[in-house]
């Protein structure tokens, strides 16, 4: 899965409930169990990732690093968003972990 798709779905449905932006309200989905994806930037604070890391394991909700705060903005149009969560009902959420997943295996592939 490109980048490009990943964000064209995202800026598709940014505007809906179905796209959550920040680490407290994430959080939140979280405990409602509603978080299907959760996405930070390369810039949040490693303490700040290291805690968004661990929650999403404990939970088991997928996490994904994506761009950086700049690219968020863009996608988004709202300044200094580090966090995104696509809500479990976001339309084709399944495919892209699938598209996801796809390409991080054909990462490690191309590793050794």
């Amino acid at each position: 899965m490109t980048e490009q798709h990943l964000i064209a779905q995202i800026r598709r449905y940014v505007k809906t409930p179905m796209v959550v932006l920040g680490k407290e309200r994430m959080e939140k989905q979280i405990r409602m169990k509603d978080a299907g994806l959760v996405l930070y930037t390369s810039d949040l604070s490693r303490n700040a990732t290291k805690q968004l890391q661990r929650l999403c394991l404990r939970k088991n909700v997928p996490v994904f690093q994506l761009g950086t705060a700049a690219l968020f903005e863009e996608i988004t149009g709202y300044p200094n968003v580090k966090v995104l969560t696509l809500r479990s009902s976001f339309p084709g959420l399944q495919r892209l972990l699938q598209e996801i997943e796809d390409s991080d295996s054909q990462e490690e592939d191309e590793s050794f």
